[in-house]
């Protein structure tokens, strides 16, 4: 079997999925708060609130991941830049969803967020699990 599939497989990467999961569900809990409370109790535009509760999750789950999801040891200035990119570009891809299925396919503002919000964690697993902590090499 292909060396990087069996590592993808591994018991090791099974454990940091799940740990990764209850950091996700951590920082989804207070994402989610924070752009429905801003959204509808205080009106909020439905992308302000979304940059500001990722904003906060964001922040949290890079320090979550990295000491005990990934328990890295490299670099916080080389791990929190590539945290950032694989972060925001996963952002950006979460938040074309829930523009776009609010605003072309007309899909209620709280189910689009709820779309964008699965579409970011599996990219986001996977750019920090081979990019930003990179651990797939010492997965035995």
């Amino acid at each position: 079997m292909n060396t990087g599939i069996k590592n993808l497989i591994s018991s090791k990467t099974f454990g940091q999925a799940v740990r990764f999961g209850i950091v996700g569900l951590i920082n989804t809990f207070v994402t989610v708060i924070i752009i429905f409370v801003l959204q509808n109790i205080f009106s909020v535009y439905f992308v302000i609130a979304n940059a500001a509760g990722y904003f906060v999750g964001i922040c949290s789950s890079f320090i979550l991941n990295k000491f005990w999801t990934f328990k890295s040891k490299d670099s916080v200035k080389k791990e929190g830049l590539l945290f950032l990119l694989v972060t925001g570009v996963c952002y950006i891809i979460q938040l074309g969803v829930v523009i776009m299925a609010k605003e072309k396919f007309g899909i209620n503002v709280n189910i689009s967020q709820f779309l964008g919000m699965c579409m970011y964690v599996v990219l986001n697993f996977l750019g920090n699990k081979f990019l930003t902590f990179n651990r797939l090499s010492t997965d035995k």
